[in-house]
């Protein structure tokens, strides 16, 4: 028998399983699971070496006097903080997610560690006025919970992302990082999924197939 154990997330932020999706959801959610397993397993001092190399290959994909949305890096997450610093040095604007539903986020201004604030679900995000939308970013930076070498990615399970990048067109660059432990082969592509083109880990980076697939 096979058990699926589920994680809760924000009210409406999915749509409820039927008998038609419901393997497929059991499944994702088990894969998930092992990539989120798999990245608890770095040690503290492996994240940050990894996460330093992570940012350095990021430099070069962003280009001066720009926007990025980045984020602001929960638990194991690959932290880019050290990116940050570089962007500001470099006259690029950081932003990160500021929660405006239950179910979207905004990008809001991050300008200095100074500017963080608990936001909703106790995330992290900037206290600086006023919100940009996800079109008005030059670059997004992703953060994965599993990949695949086709572009494929898994998150969460909340959807935030999925709806931002929806509304996304082909102008801005979409870069998905994740430490390569979090590489999977058994993603299966859903409708609601938005594949990444260009996937960075702490020793390669890919262009994958999903440079043909990226938002218009």
């Amino acid at each position: 028998m096979r058990i699926c154990v589920l994680r809760l997330e924000p009210l409406g932020s999915r749509a409820i399983p039927t008998a038609a999706t419901w393997g497929p959801y059991c499944m994702r959610a088990t894969i998930r699971q092992h990539c989120l397993n798999a990245r608890r397993t770095l040690s503290i001092e492996a994240r940050a070496e990894k996460s330093h190399h992570i940012a350095r290959a990021i430099w070069p994909f962003l280009r001066r006097d720009s926007r990025i949305g980045s984020y602001l890096a929960m638990s194991d997450e690959v932290d880019l903080e050290a990116l940050h610093q570089q962007c500001w040095s470099a006259n690029i604007a950081v932003m990160v997610p500021q929660i405006t539903s239950h179910t979207t986020f905004a990008w809001a201004r991050y300008t200095d560690p100074s500017d963080l604030t608990p936001g909703r679900f106790g995330i992290r995000t900037s206290k600086q006025p006023g919100v940009m939308a996800w079109s008005e970013c030059d670059a997004i930076i992703i953060p994965m919970v599993g990949f695949s070498s086709d572009g494929s990615r898994l998150g969460m399970g909340g959807g935030f992302y999925d709806r931002g990048l929806a509304t996304l067109t082909s102008r801005t660059r979409l870069i998905g990082v994740a430490f390569d432990c979090q590489e999977t082969a058994d993603i299966d592509r859903q409708w609601w999924d938005i594949p990444i083109p260009l996937i960075i880990t702490e020793t390669r980076t890919l262009i994958t197939q999903a440079s043909r697939y990226a938002p218009r």
